[in-house]
């Protein structure tokens, strides 16, 4: 590839984006583009194992939520239920999740509800906000928790939310210690569900994305 190509190539990324990349490959053009690219490669292994995670984390939340309420037997969905105690702003993201629903010309129902509502919901319910009033429910269906993990559980999950939002905005993450993201997946999944996380780790391409960096040649 020659200097103008990458030249056009980094102009039309951008010169305040690339800048942390050109800083990192010692001012090195080629080197800052092959960088972006392989930014680009692992924040898309990342997401699709964060995806993972968010749909296995957020079907075990409202899997133990709604048992809990059946068990009351109580008609009326979690998300409605004053024993719940949901917060003001998590009360307004459901009321959100619904409108959005509405305005698909679809039916509200609590599986649509659930995967409108995004990873930065789930994650809140799992923070010391909710730890007394929610955990002592939701922790049910983490199969392979550990007690008195609590707080390194919400922390990694914490993490993610962080990390995924930083790749959705196409930012640069290849100066974090990504194979402790990966690695936060895992044992995200795993106290979840250990067959899963096996499954996952199983098909993940992160270690192998992450063993080829240009910063490495």
């Amino acid at each position: 590839m020659s200097n103008d190509m990458l030249r056009t190539i980094a102009n039309q990324i951008g010169p305040a984006r690339m800048s942390r990349y050109i800083s990192a490959a010692n001012e090195d053009l080629r080197l800052a583009i092959s960088l972006y690219g392989w930014n680009q490669r692992v924040g898309a292994e990342l997401f699709i194992l964060i995806g993972t995670v968010e749909v296995v984390l957020r079907n075990s939340i409202h899997r133990s939520l709604s048992e809990w309420q059946h068990r009351r037997a109580r008609g009326e969905s979690w998300f409605d239920s004053g024993a719940i105690s949901l917060d003001r702003k998590s009360l307004r993201d459901v009321d959100l999740a619904r409108q959005r629903i509405l305005a698909k010309g679809r039916e509200i129902t609590d599986d649509r509800l659930v995967s409108e509502l995004g990873f930065g919901f789930w994650r809140y319910l799992m923070t010391a906000r909710y730890r007394a009033n929610l955990w002592p429910i939701m922790r049910q269906s983490f199969a392979g928790f550990e007690p008195g993990q609590e707080a390194a559980l919400f922390a990694r999950v914490g993490r993610l939310h962080e990390i995924r939002n930083r790749i959705a905005h196409h930012e640069p993450i290849f100066g974090r210690r990504l194979d402790l993201d990966h690695r936060d997946c895992l044992l995200v999944l795993g106290a979840v569900c250990p067959v899963t996380a096996q499954w996952a780790e199983g098909i993940s391409r992160i270690p192998e994305v992450l063993a080829n960096t240009p910063l490495l040649r």
